[in-house]
């Protein structure tokens, strides 16, 4: 919650704060507090006014007087919920996306044709028959495993789906 002077007290901090992290937090920032430096966390608050989870980055320096005391600690806290919902999601859609490569038996291989390079997962790999492990071979080796009565009409639609001027099918 905003303030005119930009200062929150720690009870209104504290209050916000769910309570599962509170604890790790309060200890983070006293430590700071007690042994001088800087911390950076993340944390969850639940907002007052319509009782959203936000998630906050937090960052602290704990400032010194003229006799080297430790007198405050100064910090900013960053409402980053946007870029960790992204993250989770991204995450999970990862989550999903391996798991159903793995139920439905695929095989992936990214091809960089930039370096002329294909980067084979295991399955992958034994798919072409090229190994049982993760490997990255020149794309010529892959073709190379095509069926000699499929190579001439695969090397066909490869080079067309490549062709600038073609329709990328």
């Amino acid at each position: 919650v905003p303030t005119k002077d930009g200062f929150v007290d720690y009870r209104t901090w504290s209050n916000l704060v769910e309570p599962e992290d509170l604890p790790q937090q309060e200890a983070i920032l006293q430590n700071t507090a007690k042994l001088g430096g800087h911390s950076a966390r993340e944390f969850r608050i639940r907002r007052p006014k319509d009782k959203e989870i936000r998630y906050i980055q937090a960052v602290e320096t704990a400032r010194k007087n003229a006799q080297g005391q430790i007198e405050w600690v100064v910090g900013t806290n960053l409402d980053v919920t946007e870029r960790t919902l992204a993250n989770n999601w991204l995450m999970d859609t990862k989550t999903r996306l391996a798991l159903g490569i793995q139920v439905a038996g695929l095989a992936l291989t990214e091809v960089d044709y930039n370096t002329n390079l294909n980067h084979l997962t295991v399955e992958a790999a034994r798919l072409f028959g090229l190994g049982e492990t993760a490997i990255t071979v020149p794309r010529e080796t892959v073709h190379a495993t095509f069926h000699p009565d499929d190579r001439d009409e695969l090397m066909r639609r490869i080079n067309e789906s490549l062709d600038p001027a073609g329709n990328g099918l």
